[in-house]
């Protein structure tokens, strides 16, 4: 048995129990995201802030709740956009989310 799954630790990060997220610790880890970015830096002190949640955890929620990220119905704009980025830097699925500010799963739909 792998001594980290044994001890409940991965990468010097103690694993915590996945549990739904409540409002209030979604509207604390907007307020973090917005004081002090979404840069891969910044999360564990974020997640200082939200209790019994890691930083990878922190990481994971903002990318489904965030508020910059539309989640609606495409555009034709979006639409060519896409086929834009496919033709120039192929199918990188998580690079052309980024450049098209959607999600990986929105992305792929």
């Amino acid at each position: 048995m792998n001594i980290s799954k044994e001890i409940g630790t991965y990468n010097n990060e103690i694993i915590i129990k996945q549990k739904k997220w409540s409002k209030e610790e979604d509207n604390l880890l907007l307020i973090g995201v917005e004081d002090y970015g979404n840069t891969s830096k910044k999360w564990k002190t974020i997640s200082s802030f939200i209790k019994n949640k890691s930083p990878s955890q922190c990481y994971s929620r903002f990318k489904q709740i965030n508020p910059q990220i539309n989640k609606g119905v495409w555009s034709q704009k979006e639409d060519d956009d896409l086929r834009y980025y496919i033709s120039k830097f192929g199918r990188k699925w998580p690079s052309l989310s980024l450049y098209m500010q959607t999600t990986l799963k929105e992305l792929k739909r």
